[in-house]
């Protein structure tokens, strides 16, 4: 009994690593940017690590690539957390990502080599991987109305709270980190649902919309009119009046609340802003007129004495950070530094 069930854990789990190598193909020879390729093919090793140590047929006759397997399984929450986040283009700082490999790898190397110390460190490594993917779960639902990409908002409903709930389900239900023989049962279970997870996956990037995963969105490029149909010509005019107005700067401004005031469906608004002007959340379009009338105001001289918080509320801003965050990401500096050269 337990021959057929080592088995049958062994063809679905080389079903899965199958799929997932499959899916990263699929990434790999599109033209999408190299953060995407770089971040789905950590997160596919990571989950092929865990898979392969996971089987108690593969990772017993595995020799020398035990550490190995076991590094990429103890680390796979980390890369699947960080391909959520560029999937979701949400800005990684270098400072975390880095602290957060040099954690988890800290972890690998005592569980591995120091076995005395490896229920001490356990716990912290599952509760990590929890509140990462916790993490990525709240990310995709508080990001679905920001976002303009509509495969991307079935994506954050769909693909990434599933695969979520799938790895957090692993997270709390490993009790020492690994599957055992005594486990089939469960070791089977997981496997089957990674399995259907990366079949999934596969099938929804295949139908995917380029433009939600390509280098360039040609946000930089000039719009011209015979680029909108009459529809668009009249809605962009619309919008480009409400900008100019300063209609930005209102503060928990959403995409939903702007449709309603421009009078159109949401769904008209999130084409024209993502599939015409380039922008893949509203956020960032409503940060593209914001940081520039912040870049005005800090360069000139009748606003040296204000506060740059005060700067960042009258833009819109709920709190200072996002503002730093945006104009950093926009000018390669901090607001005060920006001031600080500007007036010299």
């Amino acid at each position: 009994m337990t021959e057929n069930f080592l088995f049958l854990d062994f063809g679905i789990r080389a079903g899965a690593m199958t799929a997932m190598f499959l899916v990263a193909l699929i990434v790999l020879f599109s033209r999408a940017k190299l953060a995407f390729k770089v971040a789905i093919s950590l997160m596919i090793m990571g989950g092929i690590g865990h898979l392969m140590a996971a089987s108690p047929y593969i990772f017993p006759n595995a020799g020398n690539l035990q550490p190995v397997l076991k590094f990429w399984s103890q680390t796979a929450v980390l890369w699947f957390w960080f391909f959520a986040l560029t999937l979701f283009d949400e800005t990684i700082p270098k400072r975390l990502l880095t602290g957060l490999c040099v954690i988890f790898a800290a972890m690998w190397f005592i569980i591995w080599t120091l076995p005395e110390w490896r229920n001490a460190v356990i716990v912290p490594h599952h509760l990590l991987s929890i509140i990462l993917i916790v993490h990525i779960i709240w990310l995709a639902i508080s990001g679905l109305r920001d976002d303009l990409i509509e495969s991307r908002r079935r994506l954050r409903i769909w693909l990434v709270i599933t695969i979520g709930l799938i790895v957090l389900s692993i997270s709390v239900s490993i009790s020492d980190g690994y599957w055992s023989s005594r486990q089939l049962g469960w070791g089977i279970f997981s496997a089957i649902a990674i399995l259907g997870a990366a079949i999934f996956a596969g099938l929804t990037l295949l139908g995917i919309d380029q433009n939600l995963i390509a280098e360039d969105l040609g946000r930089d490029k000039p719009l011209r009119s015979d680029d909108l149909s009459p529809s668009e010509r009249v809605l962009n005019e619309k919008l480009l009046q409400y900008m100019e107005s300063g209609y930005y700067t209102t503060s928990g401004l959403t995409v939903r609340a702007f449709a309603a005031e421009l009078g159109v469906p949401d769904h008209k608004l999130r084409t024209l802003i993502n599939g015409k002007l380039g922008y893949t959340n509203f956020s960032s379009f409503l940060n593209h007129y914001r940081i520039e009338k912040a870049k005005e105001q800090l360069a000139h001289s009748d606003f040296v004495d204000v506060p740059i918080f005060t700067l960042a509320m009258d833009l819109g801003y709920g709190s200072l950070a996002p503002f730093n965050r945006a104009f950093r990401e926009e000018t390669g500096m901090s607001p005060s530094d920006f001031r600080e050269r500007a007036i010299a």
